[in-house]
């Protein structure tokens, strides 16, 4: 689980920089008189759903409504080695993230 101030540094970080990007993007198309298109406004808009993600994140930080994702797992698929997941490894024999013998009810 992330410590919740590196929760909301992020939330704050990455929208700023967003910020900064989009602004240089509009910036630049208006100095150089270019036309804004569609694909400028659509990223504006882009924009202001991750301030609001964040914005959510934030708050929701704040009020200890982010919870560990992953205490809720079952636990047969807590022991389910990633590697083995993205690699294909799991159901073989031996593998180590899954167990051999897994008894269903």
């Amino acid at each position: 689980m992330h410590s919740p101030s590196s929760l909301i540094a992020t939330g704050i970080l990455f929208p700023l920089l967003g910020l900064v990007v989009v602004g240089l993007r509009f910036i630049v198309r208006l100095r150089s008189k270019a036309f804004l298109g569609i694909d400028n406004w659509t990223i504006l808009a882009a924009w202001f759903i991750v301030c609001a993600m964040a914005a959510c994140q934030v708050f929701g930080k704040n009020q200890a409504a982010v919870v560990d994702m992953v205490s809720l797992l079952p636990p047969l698929l807590t022991h389910i080695h990633p590697v083995g997941a993205v690699s294909g490894q799991i159901g073989r024999e031996g593998h180590p993230g899954v167990p051999n013998k897994v008894s269903m009810p």
